[in-house]
C-alpha cells in the first residue's frame, strides 16, 4: 500500500495519539484526523481501521498495538511506550518509491536550480544503503548540460522574484560588446536548448534605449549578471499572447500573422501530424479549393499555419530538407 501525503498525515496523527498515556479510541482518532485536515474531507471508520492494519504490517511500520476496552470502547496504545513511527525505518514499499523518485531526480541535471538535488542524492542513498545499486536508464530528457549561459539562470531568476533590475555585458555574434545597466528581466524562455531573457533596457541609463521588448541569449552574456538594488520596471506584457503566432523567440516589430500554406510529402506527414510545426497547424482536406492554380504533388498533404514569419520558422521548415514547401500565403485579416 503506497503512502501518499494524506495517508502519511493520518499515520502521524495516529502515532501522536496512541503515544499518550491514555491512548486513543477510533472516535478520537477520526476527530483528530478531521481537525488536522481542516474540514477538507471527512474520514470514514473503515479508513482508520485500514490505517491501523497497515501500520501493523511489514509493509508499514511493524507497529505492535496494545488494545484495552474502556467504557465499552477499544483504546489503542503502543506496546512499547517509547515507540514512534517517526523513529522507525521506512518500509520496503516506501523505500522502493523513494528509490524510483531519486532515479528520476538524477536525470534532472545541468540546470543550476537543481544542483542541490545532485548534492543531496548521494547522502540519501547512503542512508538507504543503496550506494552500489546499479540502474539502467529509464527516462532521458533532451538537454545540453554543456551549453553556455546556464549559470546565469539563477541570478536572473532571483532578480525576477525580488522584482529587481540587473546589469550585464552582452555581445552578439559578430558584434560589439554592450552594457545593459538596470535591465528589467521579465521572462526566461528556453527554445531549442538555448535560454533567453526577455525584458526592458533602462530608460535612464541606456542611451540607446528602445521602448520595445528585447530578448538576450544567455550564452552571449559576458561575465557575471549583477542584481541591482533598483526595482525593475513593471511587466505589462501577456507573454502567452505575445508568443501566440511565432515559432521560437523572435517576434519582428509590427509584424502581423499570415496564413501560410505548405505542402508536406507523404513520408514526412506522419511526423508533422503527431508533432505539429505550430499549434495553429490545420490539415486541409480539399487542397484544390485553396490552390486550384498550383496543385500540390500527388500524395502530398496541404497544411496551413497562422504565424508571423521569423528566422526560427524558416530554419524549422528548412530542417526537413525540402520535404515541406511553401505553396502560397495570404493575410489572416481577411
Amino acid at each position: 500500500m503506497p503512502v501518499n501525503r494524506n495517508a502519511l498525515m493520518r499515520y502521524l496523527t495516529i502515532d501522536k495519539l496512541v503515544q499518550r498515556k491514555n491512548g486513543a479510541n477510533i472516535d478520537e482518532i477520526m476527530a483528530a484526523i478531521e481537525e488536522q485536515a481542516e474540514g477538507r474531507a471527512g474520514i470514514s471508520r473503515s479508513t482508520v481501521y485500514n490505517d491501523l492494519k497497515f501500520m501493523e504490517s511489514n509493509d508499514g511500520f511493524k507497529v505492535e498495538f496494545r488494545k484495552r476496552r474502556v467504557a465499552n470502547k477499544v483504546r489503542y496504545f503502543y506496546e512499547d511506550p517509547n515507540f514512534s513511527i517517526q523513529n522507525h525505518p521506512i518500509g520496503p514499499l516506501e523505500k522502493e518509491l523513494l528509490m524510483e523518485s531519486l532515479s528520476l531526480f538524477k536525470r534532472i541535471k545541468g540546470l543550476p536550480q537543481f544542483e542541490w538535488v545532485q548534492e543531496v542524492i548521494p547522502r540519501i542513498y547512503e542512508g538507504l544503503k543503496e550506494r552500489d545499486r546499479e540502474e539502467r536508464l529509464l527516462i532521458q530528457f533532451d538537454e545540453n548540460s554543456e551549453a553556455e549561459g546556464r549559470s546565469h539562470i539563477n541570478p536572473i531568476l532571483d532578480a525576477m522574484r525580488e522584482e529587481r533590475s540587473i546589469t550585464l555585458e552582452y555581445q552578439r555574434f559578430g558584434g560589439e560588446k554592450r552594457l545593459y545597466k538596470d535591465f528589467s528581466p521579465w521572462l526566461l524562455k528556453e527554445y531549442n536548448n538555448r535560454w533567453f531573457v526577455f525584458g526592458l533596457p533602462s530608460k535612464e541609463r541606456d542611451s540607446l534605449f528602445n521602448p520595445r521588448l528585447i530578448n538576450l541569449a544567455l550564452d552571449r552574456i559576458q561575465g557575471e549578471v549583477e542584481i541591482e538594488p533598483k526595482k525593475m520596471e513593471p511587466c505589462h506584457i501577456d507573454f502567452d499572447e505575445y508568443f501566440e503566432h511565432v515559432v521560437g523567440v523572435t517576434v519582428p516589430a509590427n509584424a502581423k500573422p499570415e496564413l501560410i500554406y505548405y505542402s508536406v510529402s507523404a513520408d514526412t506527414w506522419p511526423y508533422i501530424q503527431t508533432k505539429p510545426l505550430h499549434h495553429s497547424q490545420t490539415f486541409i482536406r480539399e487542397p484544390q479549393t485553396y490552390i486550384p492554380a498550383t496543385p500540390i504533388a500527388k500524395n502530398d498533404v496541404l497544411i496551413r499555419l497562422k504565424v508571423i514569419r521569423n528566422k526560427e520558422l524558416e530554419m524549422l521548415i528548412n530542417s526537413y530538407g525540402g520535404e515541406i514547401k511553401e505553396v502560397f500565403s495570404e493575410s489572416s485579416e481577411k
